[in-house]
């Protein structure tokens, strides 16, 4: 026809938030709207474009099917200019992945330059007037990194990678192996910085709070121990977890658990729940559950259990850490069945005393908390959020106040009825 054929324009980008070794997966969505096409693009700090894949969709529904991935890694949407600079920023660190350049064409980015940026250059793209994080890390921002893992489940699976950790022994004593770790933690702190600044500049371009990670990164920066900062206990019990546990799966034993084993002794569920760091009530590991099964947006039990299970004491005991999980999977798998029966789920309700149902009400409230991308504002009902509210309410209520058992009941077969997934 003689017309000029039209550019293709990057229409929407998806990024997940790094992972402790700086990795993260950008999503790239091109084309026309009938007929998209979708990147998966790999990063990795320091080893920039790892990996590409290019998907030229068929319609609209092929490409939502490949968007669904990006619930899984608990992706943010993220301007284009956002995306733009993540991946100019890999292409300065290494030569890109087979792929790249035919995914770059395809979504607009053919003529996307390498700009090399690292430690306090990250800074200056988060605050370029330096009026928004001011001259010191306040303290109260560097003790907030301790709830990250509640508000963004990746940072629950941050550790120590064994590439970092070089010459440390697996079979150490646990102070051995807690001593090497920090040691591992403390001699590469500027990479840890750059992942929590690189963390910063996604959540600032989806809106969410992203401060407290600048300040931690600077922190670093600035010569503070790693140690000052509380995200990093979790990270070293996490490491000890995943230490223990790569060894242990040379002796076939290791994660994912599958619910084997005997029923709970008397007191042992509850001994295990204590020592995991959670309410030591059966009740409190239901509510948990419950929120788990009853989400708009699917947790993946690897994550769930992990959270479950990574506590101060567990951390040191694989085998107990082993069979929490499969007392779990255990519970879990009773509720799912609880669930199908509409007169077994008002029983239970009406036949929890008070102080059991309030306990259920925290561990519900617990998870849906630690989970906020799997309870999404804008998936709920109007019902659903009058329910959450009601629930959060009650959760840090010390009056002995407790649901109305009947609302409970009909607004739990109704979650349940609307997810509907299949046992895990």
């Amino acid at each position: 026809s003689g017309r000029p054929t039209s550019r293709p324009r990057l229409r929407r980008a998806l990024a997940s938030l790094p992972d402790g070794d700086g990795a993260q997966s950008v999503i790239l969505v091109a084309g026309p709207t009938n007929k998209p096409v979708v990147a998966l693009v790999l990063l990795k700090r320091g080893a920039g474009l790892t990996d590409v894949d290019l998907a030229h969709c068929h319609d609209r529904n092929e490409a939502a099917a490949i968007l669904r991935q990006s619930e899984d890694i608990g992706a943010f949407d993220i301007s284009p200019a956002t995306a733009r600079t993540l991946l100019a920023t890999a292409l300065a660190e290494d030569t890109p992945a087979d792929g790249w350049a035919d995914a770059a064409a395809a979504t607009g980015l053919a003529e996307l330059h390498a700009d090399a940026v690292s430690g306090r250059a990250w800074l200056t793209r988060l605050d370029p007037d330096g009026h928004r994080l001011g001259h010191q890390p306040p303290a109260d921002a560097i003790a907030d990194s301790a709830h990250w893992p509640q508000r963004h489940p990746m940072i629950a699976t941050w550790t120590v990678g064994w590439d970092r950790m070089r010459e440390v022994d697996a079979d150490a004593a646990d102070a051995a192996l807690r001593a090497a770790i920090w040691a591992a933690i403390r001699r590469d702190s500027a990479e840890w910085a750059e992942v929590m600044l690189r963390a910063a500049l996604l959540l600032q371009d989806a809106g969410a709070d992203w401060s407290g990670f600048a300040d931690a990164g600077r922190a670093l920066l600035d010569g503070h121990d790693p140690a000052e900062l509380p995200i990093f206990g979790q990270v070293v019990d996490a490491s000890i977890v995943a230490v223990r546990e790569e060894t242990e799966a040379d002796d076939g034993f290791a994660l994912p658990v599958d619910g084997g084993g005997p029923p709970a002794a008397p007191g042992e569920l509850e001994d295990l729940l204590r020592r995991a760091g959670g309410e030591a009530d059966p009740e409190w590991l239901d509510g948990y559950l419950a929120a788990v099964e009853l989400a708009p947006r699917p947790i993946p039990p690897e994550s769930w259990i992990s959270h479950l299970v990574y506590g101060p004491d567990l951390a040191r005991d694989r085998p107990a850490a082993k069979r929490l999980a499969n007392l779990a999977l255990q519970r879990h798998d009773g509720l799912l069945e609880c669930l199908e029966t509409p007169e077994d789920v008002r029983e239970s309700v009406r036949e929890t005393n008070d102080a059991g149902l309030r306990t259920w009400v925290r561990g519900f409230v617990h998870a849906s908390e630690t989970y906020p991308d799997a309870w999404p504002a804008a998936e709920l009902s109007e019902r659903d959020r009058e329910m959450l509210s009601t629930l959060t309410a009650l959760a840090r209520d010390d009056a002995g106040s407790t649901p109305n058992r009947e609302s409970l009941a009909a607004w739990l077969l109704d979650r349940a009825e609307s997810t509907s997934r299949p046992v895990v």
